[in-house]
């Protein structure tokens, strides 16, 4: 028998260990199911502890920003619970059976464009509730085993929290993010929606390069990354979506991730053809609300259904 956390979790495997926290695979046994959830434990670092108090607030509310976003969209994990115990910080969420971006390999222009639509409706919820990722890089994006679809996990905004009493003391911020994929200017604290587009951008050319962003040289000229060489037959719209979104200057980039989704598809036909690819509903929980907005998604090969229909199966695509 593993370990044994706050009385009900068994430990059965260790994912992951950084400076401020591990994650673990654990077994809820006290479900009949037994059902595998991930634990994220986190500790402050002030390891003097000096404002304890604090960070047990600040950590209060972003589980609780966690949970709300979790409950409202099917593509972010469900939070299930949040405790203290020794003075470590214990989260408890939904276990996604899946590979994330990162282990898949390289994937081909039209499941980029597929995930990055589905992402894209996934921020677009995300910055209704003023909340912003700060940590999007293809670790952190999981393909879903049961249905295809991305779920975005490990929300940087966390992090932040257990550093937050380091910070009140420190010379210089923490860079909570990882660097390569995090807009300039995120790491003196200019945090706003366009960092969350960029560091998606720079993870979809990672997706269809296999290379990270400091493996490209920069442009003489405008000192943009020179990463569309790699990929000589990209499609047009794909590749000016993607070159907008990771542009140095905030100013240049897309504002919203709505405006970022209407660029990819807008010179797309809206013919209906048999060699397409479908995108299953982002947040079918929302589907009987009064907020509930259908949303067009147009494929690389110009189908189109309302977001909110699920899809059906489609031939004539490589999903590789």
């Amino acid at each position: 028998m593993g370990k044994i956390i706050n009385g009900r979790y068994e430990i059965v495997d260790n994912l992951a260990k950084g400076d401020i926290r591990e994650t673990f695979l654990a077994k809820d046994t006290q479900m009949p199911s037994e059902k595998l959830v991930v634990i994220k434990t986190l500790k402050p670092l002030d390891s003097q502890n000096n404002n304890l108090e604090l960070v047990q607030n600040l950590f209060a509310k972003q589980a609780q920003i966690l949970e709300q976003i979790g409950q409202n969209s099917t593509q972010i994990p469900t939070l299930y619970d949040y405790f203290t115990e020794d003075e470590q910080f214990y989260l408890i969420q939904e276990y996604i059976e899946g590979k994330t971006l990162a282990d898949i390999g390289i994937i081909n222009f039209a499941r980029c464009e597929v995930i990055l639509s589905s992402l894209l409706n996934t921020l677009k919820y995300i910055h209704s509730q003023n909340i912003i990722h700060r940590d999007i890089k293809p670790e952190n994006i999981i393909i879903r085993q049961k249905d295809g679809l991305p779920v975005l996990t490990d929300f940087g905004a966390i992090k932040e929290t257990m550093g937050a009493v380091d910070n009140l003391s420190a010379e210089s911020p923490k860079i909570n993010a990882t660097t390569g994929f995090i807009a300039p200017g995120q790491s003196a604290g200019r945090i706003i929606f366009s960092s969350d587009l960029y560091a998606l951008g720079l993870t979809m050319i990672y997706a269809l390069t296999g290379k990270y962003p400091l493996e490209f040289a920069n442009n003489p000229l405008t000192g943009e990354l020179d990463w569309d060489n790699s990929l000589p037959n990209i499609p047009a719209p794909l590749k000016t979506t993607l070159q907008k979104a990771i542009k140095i200057e905030a100013g240049q980039r897309y504002h919203t991730a709505q405006e970022m989704y209407l660029a990819l598809h807008q010179s797309q036909p809206q013919t209906i053809t048999q060699d397409t690819v479908l995108v299953a509903p982002n947040n079918p929980r929302e589907m009987n609300t009064s907020s509930y907005n259908p949303t067009v998604v147009v494929s690389p090969s110009g189908q189109k259904f309302t977001q909110g229909n699920y899809p059906h199966p489609v031939t004539g695509v490589n999903y590789s």
